[in-house]
């Protein structure tokens, strides 16, 4: 699979106005597209389009950007490991509104905004508006310190519903997610990582046994230790492993609760190039893997292998 091309067209300076713009084409393009975006598998989602006015440590942003959640990204080089993590997939992707962050030094930098939620783009006019605040410390070089947050009303109908915002039957209650991103370079060849979160969905229904009927306000959290090192210029090694506790069920349609490892070796013969072998076991308190045909029984668990080649330009 060509999973993704990615084209990125940014100006980022350190006074006056800037911008980006992100294109994405693939397969990876249906997965992360904000609604009203590539409902129809068009392969195409315009992943980030704002324009940026920065000037004494402060910057407005107004548009289309990526999400301050988590510690992952869209963009796999910038990611430790080939596969995306449970966090990552069943978070936020981009929010589509107005962002103002300000540094006052090199060590500290605060992030307030104001947008449509979750993956939307535009609601017309159907579900109030989401907000979002992050808190960045840099102690040292070699450490980094993030706490972020958005709360808003969102869609509590469940993830494989199949509801979006303005839809007849949406349901809609308050959406919030705490984040924190903790990594240190433990020396030029170490480094490590520990990405967590908790959230709650209000208005919502639980899929957990024994739950009482009705709205809820359902919940799920996670943890997801990381490290990465390099062997040499040209080889390293990624570690992950998650812990994803949805016991309501909101986030994956099973009440659940998901463990996974995952063991990344990649090798870069060029600066411009990367190719990546990948082992990744996931396993569930309940058989919640199905078949992709549905020729065989769900299974509590499941394996995967893959290869990844990425080139940069």
């Amino acid at each position: 699979n060509l999973q993704m091309l990615e084209l990125a067209i940014t100006k980022a300076p350190t006074e006056g106005w800037g911008g980006a713009v992100v294109l994405n084409a693939g397969p990876d393009a249906n997965v992360d597209h904000s609604y009203p975006m590539s409902l129809n598998n068009s392969y195409f989602d315009i992943q980030q389009a704002y324009v940026s006015y920065q000037h004494d440590g402060a910057k407005l942003e107004v548009g289309k950007f990526a999400t301050l959640i988590g510690a992952e990204v869209i963009e796999s080089p910038d990611n430790w490991n080939f596969s995306r993590s449970w966090g990552f997939e069943l978070g936020p992707y981009t929010h589509t509104g107005v962002r103002l962050s300000y540094s006052p030094n090199d060590k500290l930098g605060f992030t307030i905004g104001a947008n449509e939620g979750w993956d939307v783009m535009s609601t017309n006019g159907v579900a109030p508006k989401s907000a979002e605040a992050q808190i960045t410390y840099k102690p040292t070089d070699s450490s980094y310190l993030s706490i972020q947050a958005t709360a808003g009303h969102e869609v509590a109908n469940g993830l494989y519903s199949g509801v979006n915002p303005g839809d007849a039957n949406a349901i809609y209650g308050t959406r919030s997610i705490i984040d924190t991103v903790d990594s240190w370079d433990i020396n030029s060849k170490v480094s490590v990582m520990i990405d967590a979160a908790y959230a709650e969905q209000q208005h919502a229904h639980s899929l957990r046994v024994g739950a009482p009927a009705g709205f809820q306000t359902a919940k799920w959290w996670y943890v997801i230790p990381y490290l990465n090192y390099h062997i040499s210029d040209q080889w390293r090694l990624a570690l992950r492993a998650q812990y994803f506790d949805d016991r309501d069920g909101f986030r994956t349609g099973v009440a659940q609760k998901l463990k996974a490892g995952t063991v990344t070796l990649a090798y870069m013969p060029t600066t411009s190039t990367e190719v990546r072998a990948e082992c990744r076991y996931d396993k569930s308190n309940v058989k919640s893997f199905q078949s992709i045909y549905g020729t065989q029984a769900a299974k509590n668990h499941q394996l995967e292998a893959a290869m990844e080649f990425i080139y940069k330009l």
